[in-house]
């Protein structure tokens, strides 16, 4: 009976494992991710105040850090990972809920408002 738990151990660890390396390679997420509409009209803003990105629609939107503006255009989302062009150079946001948005840059949960 020993040895039949530890065989019945051994296999779901090793399917557990295989999931969860799956998922990271693969790059899926386990939960669910809003749809685009959710930011039309939306403000999200650092704790601390010095980010904020404003959706005038969900492919247009003002990225502003440390009093410095910016006009920034969607070019890719999928799987909750938004990808807006800039000046030269990309921002990439992940979409947490419909009311949290993570800026990958400086790592800091932007709050909806």
């Amino acid at each position: 009976m020993k040895t039949l738990k530890r065989i019945m151990c051994v296999f779901l660890l090793t399917v557990i494992g295989s999931e969860i390396g799956y998922l990271v390679y693969t790059g899926d997420r386990l939960a669910s991710f809003p749809a685009s509409e959710t930011y039309t009209n939306k403000m999200f803003i650092s704790s601390d105040g010095e980010i904020e990105i404003e959706f005038n629609n969900f492919s247009d939107a003002v990225y502003t850090k440390d009093g410095i503006s910016v006009s920034i255009s969607l070019t890719d989302y999928k799987d909750g990972i938004l990808v807006f062009s800039g000046i030269e150079r990309e921002y990439r946001f992940i979409a947490l809920n419909e009311t949290q948005v993570f800026d990958t840059e400086r790592r800091k949960v932007l709050y909806g408002t």
